[in-house]
């Protein structure tokens, strides 16, 4: 494992996709040295000490704080693993993620169509 400061990069990290989505599984324990277990939204999934991050939003911040961190992107490419499925993935079984980041993640598009509408 490659160590940056206080934040050990694994050994691997696993992106599922099925037909329709996809999810990049990471260790609680490292979103939490990241400090951004309170950004993922509830739009990922969760198992155990697992949490599968949705490939848009959850998956970019968590790119993002890889780098602020001091990984750089070939660092980080270089440990992901690609699994396939044809049709639904079992993550979508999985419990949703609960953070209350989706909540401000709505709030915040609301205002923004709010706005929107005001300038209109």
């Amino acid at each position: 494992m490659k160590r940056v400061s206080k934040v050990t990069l694994p050994s691997r990290l696993i992106f599922y996709e099925d037909a329709r989505h996809g999810w990049l599984e990471v260790e609680r324990s490292l979103l939490k040295a990241l400090g951004i277990e309170k950004d993922i939204t509830d739009f990922s999934y969760q198992r155990e000490n697992m949490v599968y991050l949705e490939e848009d939003a959850d998956a970019t911040c968590f790119w993002e704080a890889l780098e602020a961190a001091g990984f750089t992107p070939e660092q980080i490419g270089a440990i992901v693993i690609k699994v396939s499925y044809r049709e639904h993935s079992p993550i979508r079984s999985y419990d949703s993620y609960k953070s209350g980041a989706c909540i401000k993640y709505c709030r915040k598009i609301a205002l923004l169509v709010q706005n929107a509408k005001k300038r209109a």
